[in-house]
This record gives structure tokens, sequence and C-alpha cells, in this order.
């Protein structure tokens, strides 16, 4: 088991997980996938993912498999979307529970709650909670 205390790295250019992985290795997978994230990485991302992923909407409650979620909406999530503070508040080999402010292409921001859940190293289901702090 391990808490976490994430440190933000900035990353500049077209680093990806692929051609970086040997200097990645050691970073928990949370810091992989949110390195990933930052570097607008689509193949470096899904790879932090289980080919059986679901996402649970806290928007709505719906349930997306990785067949739902095209390349094109994640790319554009990670253009659009603007996220703060994140921070992984705890990760070990079965889960990890992260929390960041979340500031969307349309201007609402949310403290959004992430659990995700793994299965053979990867993440393998996600479930979110948000609370609305308005628009910016």
């Amino acid at each position: 088991m391990r808490f976490c205390s994430v440190r933000v790295l900035a990353v500049e250019g077209s680093i990806t997980l692929n051609s970086a992985a040997a200097e990645l290795e050691y970073f928990m997978l949370y810091e992989k996938m949110m390195i990933a994230w930052k570097a607008c990485d689509l193949e470096g991302w899904k790879s932090c993912y289980h080919p059986d992923y679901t996402f649970v909407s806290h928007a709505n409650g719906n349930i997306m498999s990785s067949d739902d979620i095209s390349e094109e909406m994640m790319l554009g999530m990670m253009q659009n979307m603007k996220l703060e503070e994140q921070r992984c508040i705890y990760e070990d080999e079965n889960i990890i529970v992260e929390h960041s402010l979340a500031t969307f292409g349309s201007g609402v921001k949310e403290a959004v709650m992430a659990v995700h859940m793994k299965k053979d190293g990867l993440i393998w289901q996600t479930e979110t909670g948000a609370t609305p702090l308005g628009n910016t």
C-alpha cells in the first residue's frame, strides 16, 4: 500500500511514454497516466488502460466501454479540459484514488474524485463523483 504525494512534472515537447518507457518504469501508474494526459500522448494514455475498461459517468450514470470512447473524443478531452491541483490520494496494486479540479471546454468547473480499479496492473474501471464549482 502506498499513499501518494505525487509531484507534478512539467512535460514539454512531444515526450511519449512509448519512447521514454525505460525512464518512466519506476513511476506509479497514476503518474504515467498524468504524464500522458499532459503531453496529449494518446498511445501512452491508452497503455495505462485494460482492454476491458469501463467508465461510469458521474454526470449521468452512463457506463461506457473502451469501445465507446473514440480516440478523437479522448484527444479532444486532453486538449480542451484543464486539470488543476491534481493529486493521487492513494494507489496500490488494486486501486487508484485521485482528486482534481477540472475545467471543461464549456467553462464549467468541477472538483472531481475518481476511483480507478485495476486489473492485471492496468486501469480496468473508473467511477467519478463531482462537485460543481460554477463557471469560469
